[in-house]
């Protein structure tokens, strides 16, 4: 099942490479976009780069090993604003270090 037949601002087929949640406050503050961004435009809508405190690590698509991430999107999810690295508790925690594994054996 495809996630979306693009991004809703450039178009981009962000099918495959890009799986991710960001809170919903996160998601108002970019001005509610219908349908799916590429990380690019979302920090452009938001003027910043994204950090691991934006995703929504409660929703199994943004930590799940299965769907497919850009170096950028990774990039975004392994740190918090102070630069501290993302922490993560339970099955959130088991899922994402297999993500960090496969990137590791790349």
């Amino acid at each position: 099942m495809a996630l979306s037949d693009g991004c809703s601002d450039c178009g981009l087929d962000i099918n495959d490479e890009y799986a991710y949640m960001v809170h919903w406050q996160i998601w108002r503050e970019a001005g509610r976009p219908k349908g799916c961004m590429c990380i690019g435009c979302l920090e452009a809508r938001l003027g910043r780069v994204l950090t691991a405190e934006d995703f929504n690590w409660e929703i199994p698509l943004t930590y799940r090993s299965s769907h497919g991430r850009s170096e950028r999107l990774i990039s975004r999810m392994r740190f918090n604003r102070d630069g501290s690295p993302v922490v993560l508790s339970g099955i959130a925690l088991e899922e994402w270090n297999l993500v960090l594994r496969e990137l590791d054996n790349v």
